[in-house]
């Protein structure tokens, strides 16, 4: 008995302290877009990739299925929220990984703008459980904080 609890302790130390890399823990990605104009927008998409040599290569991508919505006559914004089931977004990091130590985000907006945001480095990009808020007001896209001051990468698809 007391080698089955050995075994089975060292079991689970062992598969806990699996890479951030590879698995998120806390849950995924989540986006709310929140926007002060009076302006519908088309469907957007948020973007994953590697930064590397002025460039952002996409690595994968979470696209909205639905519009961003103008606020209302009494609202003061609206809210649109990108997520994928209930614990949200989970890109491959292997992927931005392989590629660069560096990676971020990009948001674009099918008639609208984009913006490059939230940087992030490897070994330990933390990304686990992440909620990111973008504000659109007057066709600007902008950050409370995590915007990339270089917002002219040239995108690799």
């Amino acid at each position: 008995m007391k080698k089955y609890l050995t075994f089975l302790f060292a079991f689970t130390f062992l598969s806990s302290c699996q890479s951030s890399n590879d698995v998120f823990f806390d849950g995924g990605v989540n986006l709310t877009i929140v926007n002060f104009s009076n302006k519908t927008y088309n469907k957007g998409t948020l973007y994953i990739g590697a930064v590397k040599d002025s460039n952002f290569i996409v690595t994968d991508s979470l696209k909205s299925n639905s519009s961003i919505l103008a606020k209302k006559d009494k609202e003061e914004f609206t809210k649109t929220k990108l997520t994928i089931g209930t614990f949200g977004w989970t890109p491959d990091l292997g992927k931005v990984n392989n590629i660069s130590k560096e990676g971020a985000f990009l948001l674009v907006i099918e008639n609208g703008p984009k913006l490059f945001f939230n940087p992030f480095e490897f070994p330990r990009p933390t990304l686990d459980g992440v909620g990111l808020s973008v504000w659109l007001k007057d066709d600007e896209l902008s950050v409370l904080d995590g915007k990339i001051e270089k917002q002219d990468f040239e995108i690799v698809k």
